[in-house]
């Protein structure tokens, strides 16, 4: 949970804690460790030096697994990032981007959507084909009525 510029002995500040953060929320969220590739490579050749293994995290990290909002899995990438200037500046920030993503979940819930719209449908077609069938016999027995058929 060492950000790479920890392990790179340059000097840390808050966004070193909002990489740590971000690996545990990962994990959490997604079920495995972003830089399971790199991990396990340094394994498998008997341990390679530190900053050799900082580069392998540098390498692109895979897909969550799917399971999480696309908005939620840009929040942690971010909070991720190998290079400390592409990273919340402080655990407050991301705090902030976490809680617009709540708001905008909830918004989305309130608003009818197209899915939204099928499940009604879905559950209610049985009713739904029944007072259309009643609204054409009334319409037509209506008219028949006028015409004196």
């Amino acid at each position: 949970y060492m950000p790479p510029e920890q392990g790179q002995g340059r000097q840390i500040d808050r966004r070193a804690d909002v990489y740590s953060l971000g690996i545990v929320l990962w994990e959490m969220a997604c079920g495995s460790r972003p830089h399971a590739d790199a991990e396990s490579t340094v394994q498998s050749t008997g341990g390679q030096r530190l900053r050799e293994f900082l580069e392998l995290r540098r390498a692109q990290i895979p897909p969550c697994n799917g399971s999480i909002p696309i908005g939620l899995e840009m929040v942690l990438r971010r909070s991720i990032a190998a290079d400390p200037e592409k990273r919340y500046p402080s655990a407050k920030a991301m705090s902030t981007a976490l809680r617009g993503l709540q708001q905008l979940e909830r918004a989305r819930r309130r608003s009818p959507s197209v899915d939204g719209l099928r499940q009604f449908i879905r559950r209610n077609l049985l009713w739904i084909i029944l007072k259309i069938g009643i609204e054409c016999y009334y319409y037509v027995a209506l008219r028949h009525s006028k015409t004196g058929l």
